[in-house]
């Protein structure tokens, strides 16, 4: 009995592990690709997510399980439903929550999910050459005053941005020179703080680039939360996250 108990935790353990090991592949791999996962916000769901399938269901298990106990299959029935609903939830909350957007505007970059762009539905015209999420974009002020007048209105009224109007979008290849121009070396960041300065050194090491070659700019997610992301000098597309509040970094 005490042979049959050990399997089957043991059993119950891996099977948990293992489906833990292919959401997390599919998290990193399809819906938060490097950089974006550091800079999405979501990272305590996700520890609180494989906290629970991880920890509590094998713990519930290794409780429940007696051989020979009346209504054995029943207990452990409702830990796998518990461990599915945890995982279910989580993963959806996950998933609404993929950076669908990455949004240039005024000096800083914002991670938006789709449930945080206000348009009706049809194909946004900024992100017609993207191949994959997330799209990366431009957000261009009006120069019609009248306009301008209504972004303003929509913003105090209705906390809509001008980031989150699509129509207001241009592709990052079109704008690359108005983002590199509010970009700053990564000197500026590593002088920073020790902590910017490690981030710095890694991000050279990962990448295997020089530091000429390379700038960055503040980016923020829903939490508000602020980060350095790293963009290329060139095309301004984004090729690393150093997790330092980038605020205080002078030029």
């Amino acid at each position: 009995m005490m042979l049959e108990r050990k399997t089957t935790i043991l059993l119950h353990l891996a099977l948990t592990a293992l489906v833990a090991a292919a959401v997390i592949a599919v998290i990193f791999v399809l819906w938060y690709p490097a950089p974006y996962f550091a800079v999405s916000g979501v990272r305590d769901v996700l520890l609180m997510l494989l906290g629970v399938h991880l920890v509590v269901g094998p713990l519930l298990t290794i409780y429940l399980y007696k051989p020979g106990k009346k209504g054995l299959w029943f207990d452990m029935v409702c830990v796998a439903v518990m461990q599915i609903a945890a995982l279910g939830y989580g993963g959806l909350v996950i998933y609404e929550q993929r950076p669908l957007f990455i949004v240039f505007s005024v000096d800083r970059f914002t991670v938006l999910p789709g449930t945080d762009v206000v348009h009706d539905g049809s194909a946004i015209a900024a992100c017609a050459d993207t191949t994959r999420p997330p799209c990366l974009a431009v957000a261009v002020r009006p120069d019609d005053n009248e306009l301008r007048n209504a972004l303003l209105v929509r913003s105090l009224e209705e906390g809509i941005e001008l980031e989150q109007q699509p129509e207001f979008w241009q592709p990052l290849s079109a704008q690359r020179a108005s983002v590199l121009d509010k970009a700053q070396r990564l000197e500026a960041l590593a002088d920073n703080s020790d902590a910017a300065a490690l981030g710095v050194s890694r991000v050279l090491t990962d990448t295997g680039r020089a530091a000429d070659t390379l700038r960055w700019v503040p980016v923020v997610n829903k939490r508000l939360q602020s980060f350095a992301l790293v963009i290329d000098a060139e095309s301004a597309v984004p090729v690393d996250v150093v997790a330092v509040d980038p605020w205080g970094a002078g030029r």
